[in-house]
């Protein structure tokens, strides 16, 4: 059976490369094209010149965020650390997101103090992710609570639009987009990251959701790989 487990995460790892990988390709494509069409003096318009350079400059910054995305999953360093530090850390990123929105974030101390053997950049970014979309999705004057259970999970709950069990189905999906998600600089790859890491973990995402009642995830650590400091 773990076999079986290690082949299919081997099998998602290199389909989630191939796919972003592929994905790649898009902002090169229009680089060069834009840049061929520079050299050759096709475009000669000053305004038009311009627009070039602010296309392929937003361009360059989605292949650059695609780029770190994809190094930060290619290596895990795990060791030992608190996930009270974790969640400390990206509630402060988070909180100054939705403050922006106008939109509340609870947090609350844990009861116990958790540590945990994994790699604290690739835990800290599938949280930001998760907040990332939590925010996203959630109108001003709306809350979004931020909390560890007393067994060591961590559950991220917003007041948010919620989703269909369309939707929901499909969020993990690579390049999966839902509503406003579709315009630039969402790649659609930012749950499927979550999703990847969490794998490499062995951390289980729950999610539950409703069209107007918001949605909440769950992140489930192994218990082999961490323990309640004294």
């Amino acid at each position: 059976k773990s076999k079986e487990i290690q082949k299919n995460e081997a099998k998602m790892h290199d389909n989630f490369l191939a796919d972003i990988s592929h994905e790649l390709k898009t902002p090169v494509t229009v680089i060069r094209g834009s840049l061929e069409s520079l050299a050759d003096g096709v475009i000669k318009n000053p305004q038009d010149v311009a627009a070039y350079y602010r296309q392929m400059l937003a361009e360059s910054q989605y292949l650059q965020k695609l780029i770190q995305d994809l190094l930060m999953i290619s290596t895990l360093k795990t060791k030992e650390f608190h996930l009270s530090e974790v969640m400390s850390d990206t509630a402060m990123s988070a909180r100054g997101m939705a403050m922006k929105k106008k939109i509340q974030f609870v947090t609350q101390p844990p009861e116990n103090d958790f540590v945990i053997l994994g790699d604290y950049e690739l835990i800290r970014k599938l949280l930001m992710l998760i907040l990332d979309n939590a925010v996203k999705y959630t109108e001003s004057g709306k809350s979004i609570y931020y909390y560890q259970t007393d067994r060591g999970e961590i559950v991220i709950q917003d007041e948010g639009a919620g989703m269909d069990q369309e939707a929901l189905s499909n969020i993990f999906k690579r390049f999966y987009r839902q509503g406003k998600g579709i315009e630039r600089g969402r790649s659609g790859m930012g749950l499927a990251i979550a999703k990847e890491i969490a794998v490499r973990h062995q951390i289980e995402i729950q999610v539950e959701s409703a069209v107007g009642a918001g949605t909440t995830f769950t992140l489930v650590f192994p218990i082999d790989k961490m323990h309640v400091e004294k």
